[in-house]
C-alpha cells in the first residue's frame, strides 16, 4: 500500500520542494506515516530504532534493495522455528508479529529513500554552499532527525555531508578567506560532534603554515584560534601553540626594552594576551627566558647607583601587578621575583642608618627587614583574586609611567650597557674622536655602536652608512661571533 499508493503522492508533493528554504515542508506528513507504519519507533533520534539497521548497511544505503529489505537475525530464527513443526503457538505468533514489524519498517524506509532522499541528495551535492548555507542545512537535518530511519540519516552524513565539508576545508585559505572557518564549521558540532575530528588536523596544518610570517603584535591570530578552545583536544591545542605561537612570543620579548624611565608595555601585553590559550607553564617559560634576564639586569644596575628605594619598591610592585595570579603561582616567576627581593634586601643591607631609605624599605643588617614577601609565601591572600586581570595600564602605572627622577639621574642606558658588558667579559669603551651624527661611538668587543634614546645602533655589515637598532642580546651575539 505504501509503495503503490502513498509514494507517488509524496513524490508529487516534494517535486517542487526547496529543502534549504523549507526545512519543515511535509515533515508532519512523514511523521504521521511513520507512526502508522512503524508505531513511531523509526526515527534516527531514537536509540532503539537504530538497532533495527546494521552498521554494515550504512555504506550502501543508496543501493539497497528496498523490495526485499533486511531482516533481524532473531526474526529469521523465529520464522525457521515456526516452520519446523516444533515451535509453540506463541513462537509462531511472535514470528508473525516480527515479520509484520520488519515489513512496516521497510515500507517507511522505502518511502523516505524514494521520495525524501533524492531531493536532499540533489541539493546537498550540487546546490548547497558549506560556507554560506551551513545553518540552513543544519536546521533541515535537525528537524528531520527524529523522523528519519537511522540508516538514512547516517548515509546523508557520511556520503553527502562529510565529503562536502572535507572539500570546503581543503579549499579554505586562512590568509585570504574573509569568512572565519569556525563560523561555518562549528554549527555542525551539535549534530556531528567527534565526527569532525578528521578535519581538525587539516585545519591545524593550514593555520600553522599561515603563521610562519605572523608577528605577535598582530592580534588576529588569537582571534582565529580562540574559538577552537574546547573544540580541539587540549593536548592538540597546546602542541599547536608551542610549535607555532610560543616562538613568536619569545621573539617579541627578545626585542622588548625594559626602561623604568618610560616603559612601553605593548609588546608584553601582546604576549600576556595569550594567557587564556597557552598554558601558564609554557608562558612562564617564555617570560623567564626572554624577559626577566634584562629585567634583573636593569634592577641590579639601578640598585648599584644609590637609588630612591621607595621608587624601586613601586617599580617592583608595578611589574608584579602586570601578571595574573596563575602566572605568579608558577615556580619560574616565583623564583624571579624572589631573586629580585634578595637583590633589593642586599642593597638595603649595605646602606647605613640615616641614609634616607624610603619608608617600607628599612636599612639594617638582615634581609628580612624588607617588607615585600617572596611569591611562595602568602601572608595576606587576596580575598577576591581576579582570574582575568585588568589591562596593564590600570594595573601597574608604576611599571609603565615615567617620573623616576632619581633613576634618570643615577642610571642611564650607557650604564646598563656597561654593566651588561662586564657581566659577559666584553670590553666596552668609547672610540676617541669618533662620532656619528654628533653621537659618541663605542666599541662593544669588536662591534661599533652608538646609543640613542635607550637603543643601541650598530653598523650594517653590508652598508657601512647604515646603522641598525639591536637588542642587547643581539649585540652580545655580534660581539661573540
Amino acid at each position: 500500500l505504501a509503495r503503490g499508493l502513498v509514494a507517488p503522492l509524496f513524490r508529487r508533493l516534494l517535486a517542487a520542494w526547496r529543502p534549504l528554504e523549507q526545512p519543515r515542508h511535509a515533515l508532519g506528513l512523514f511523521d504521521d506515516w511513520r507512526d502508522v507504519l512503524t508505531g513511531g519507533r523509526a526515527g534516527a533520534g531514537d536509540a532503539a530504532a537504530g538497532d533495527a539497521f546494521g552498521d554494515d548497511d550504512r555504506d550502501d544505503i543508496f543501493a539497497r534493495d528496498l523490495r526485499g529489505g533486511d531482516r533481524d537475525s532473531g526474526h529469521v530464527r523465529a520464522l525457521a522455528a515456526s516452520t519446523s513443526g516444533t515451535a509453540t503457538a506463541a513462537t509462531v505468533s511472535a514470528a508473525k508479529a516480527a515479520k509484520a514489524a520488519a515489513r512496516a519498517r521497510d515500507a517507511f524506509f522505502a518511502l523516505v529513500t524514494e521520495c525524501w532522499l533524492p531531493r536532499v541528495r540533489t541539493v546537498v551535492s550540487t546546490q548547497w554552499d558549506p560556507r554560506l548555507q551551513c545553518d540552513a542545512l543544519a536546521e533541515l537535518l535537525e528537524n528531520w532527525l527524529p523522523v528519519l530511519p537511522p540508516l538514512v540519516f547516517a548515509g546523508v552524513v557520511e556520503q553527502l555531508l562529510m565529503p562536502r565539508l572535507e572539500s570546503a576545508v581543503q579549499q579554505w585559505n586562512p590568509r585570504t578567506d574573509p569568512l572565519p572557518l569556525h563560523g561555518w564549521l562549528h554549527p555542525w558540532l551539535p549534530l556531528l560532534g567527534n565526527r569532525l575530528q578528521p578535519l581538525y588536523r587539516t585545519i591545524r596544518h593550514k593555520l600553522g603554515a599561515a603563521l610562519h610570517q605572523w608577528d605577535a603584535a598582530d592580534g588576529s591570530a588569537h582571534g582565529i584560534l580562540q574559538p577552537w578552545r574546547g573544540v580541539w583536544k587540549d593536548a592538540d591545542m597546546q602542541a599547536f601553540l608551542v610549535r607555532f605561537i610560543k616562538p613568536k612570543l619569545a621573539a617579541a620579548l627578545a626585542a622588548f626594552d625594559v626602561n623604568p624611565q618610560h616603559q612601553q608595555l605593548e609588546p608584553l601585553e601582546c604576549v600576556l594576551a595569550w594567557q587564556d590559550l597557552l598554558s601558564a607553564e609554557h608562558l612562564a617559560e617564555v617570560l623567564e627566558a626572554h624577559l626577566f634576564p634584562r629585567w634583573q639586569l636593569v634592577l641590579r644596575t639601578w640598585l648599584h647607583n644609590q637609588p630612591d628605594y621607595d621608587e624601586v619598591t613601586r617599580w617592583y610592585l608595578g611589574w608584579k601587578g602586570l601578571f595574573p595570579q596563575p602566572l605568579l603561582e608558577q615556580p619560574r616567576l616565583q623564583s624571579q621575583f624572589t631573586h629580585a627581593l634578595n637583590l633589593m634586601n642586599q642593597a638595603v643591607a649595605g646602606i647605613g642608618a640615616g641614609a634616607g631609605v624610603a619608608s617600607g624599605v628599612r636599612a639594617g643588617p638582615a634581609p628580612q627587614h624588607l617588607h615585600l614577601q617572596p611569591q611562595h609565601q602568602h601572608p595576606h591572600p587576596h580575598p577576591h583574586p581576579h582570574p582575568h586581570p585588568q589591562p596593564a595600564h590600570s594595573l601597574a602605572p608604576a611599571a609603565r609611567e615615567g617620573g623616576y627622577k632619581s633613576l634618570a639621574a643615577s642610571v642611564t642606558f650607557k650604564d646598563t650597557v656597561q654593566k651588561f658588558a662586564e657581566e659577559h667579559d666584553i670590553i666596552f669603551l668609547p672610540v676617541a674622536g669618533r662620532k656619528v651624527d654628533g653621537k659618541q661611538l663605542y666599541k662593544f668587543g669588536k662591534v661599533l655602536l652608538y646609543l640613542h634614546q635607550q637603543v643601541a645602533f650598530v653598523q650594517d655589515v653590508d652598508d657601512k652608512t647604515r646603522w641598525l637598532p639591536v637588542s642587547l642580546e643581539s649585540l652580545l651575539q655580534r660581539a661573540l661571533a
